[in-house]
C-alpha cells in the first residue's frame, strides 16, 4: 500500500466518522474520535508535505550532479 492509498483510507475514515458526528452531535466519544482523526489526517499531511519537498530537493541535486557529471566528461 503507497502512501496516496493510506492518505485516501484515512480521508475516508475521517468523513465517515465527521458524518456520523453530524448525526449524533451529543456524541462527545464521537466528536473525541472526530478530533483525534482530524489531528492525525493533519499531521499525516504536513508530514506528506516533508516527503514532497525532500523529494523535490533530491532530484534538484540529482540534476545538478548529473549536469556537473556531464560538463566533467567534456573536459576529460
Amino acid at each position: 500500500m503507497d502512501r496516496l492509498e493510506i492518505y485516501l483510507k484515512i480521508e475516508y475514515v475521517l468523513n465517515f466518522v465527521e458524518k456520523w458526528v453530524e448525526a449524533k452531535p451529543d456524541n462527545k466519544q464521537l466528536k473525541q474520535v472526530s478530533s483525534t482523526l482530524l489531528e492525525a489526517f493533519t499531521h499525516l499531511n504536513s508530514q506528506e508535505k516533508i516527503i514532497l519537498e525532500k523529494d523535490e530537493q533530491i532530484a534538484k541535486l540529482t540534476r545538478e550532479f548529473n549536469e556537473y557529471k556531464n560538463k566533467l566528461k567534456q573536459v576529460i
